[in-house]
């Protein structure tokens, strides 16, 4: 009996063994909220859409796919969306590079205000010759948030035909330009000009924004 009194007591006046009996008591009654993720700062199915499991093509569209991880928890929410946009342009300007028939370079990608991808295109010739061609009206197409990994996937998509209109426009203005060189024969350079003409007339100005 007096053993039992002084087990109670060591347990009572002992600062550890207060400690440890504080989390068996409060161990289990941990509230479920406090189990369940932090990351749910975007609405989102459990399940993930088609185009996070790899089905990126989308009819009449170049796509871009972009993710970010949130590995840290003072990450803002805006900051990891800005983080996957930027890595969806990357995506999207390799898609169209790869896609587009010419030697391409990415000058810059931007997500700010401007929200527009730059390349410069690199012509075949022995003349030094390149355009800028700048892609803008590009929409955001997709937003899903995995909750259990807190990873933020973004889909964005440009008009696959406004994208080889612009192309077609800036190989119209290098001919003309190449033509307009005077290393070139009189015979080069005019055939450049036709075929500046050919491009320009087989453009569609009409979805081609000013």
């Amino acid at each position: 009996m007096i053993l039992t009194h002084w087990i109670k007591l060591t347990i009572i006046f002992n600062p550890i063994w207060r400690v440890c009996l504080l989390f068996i008591m409060f161990g289990c009654a941990t509230p479920s909220h406090m189990m369940q993720s932090t990351c749910n700062f975007i609405p989102s199915d459990k399940t993930p859409p088609n185009w996070v499991l790899g089905d990126n093509h989308l009819k009449g569209y170049y796509v871009g796919i972009g993710q970010a991880e949130r590995k840290y928890e003072d990450t803002e929410p805006d900051e990891l969306i800005k983080q996957a946009r930027s890595m969806a342009l990357e995506n999207l300007a390799q898609n169209i590079k790869v896609k587009v028939k010419s030697e391409l370079k990415v000058t810059s990608i931007q997500n700010d205000k401007n929200n527009h991808i730059t390349f410069s295109e690199n012509i075949q010739s022995n003349l030094s010759t390149h355009a800028d061609i700048t892609i803008f009206n590009i929409d955001q197409d997709g937003l899903w948030l995995d909750q259990e990994k807190c990873i933020v996937w973004i889909r964005i998509k440009v008009n696959q035909s406004l994208v080889d209109q612009l192309f077609m426009i800036s190989q119209a203005e290098t001919n003309y330009d190449i033509a307009n060189q005077s290393d070139l024969s009189l015979k080069e350079r005019l055939r450049k000009i036709e075929e500046s003409i050919d491009l320009i007339q087989s453009v569609d100005f009409s979805i081609v924004p000013t």
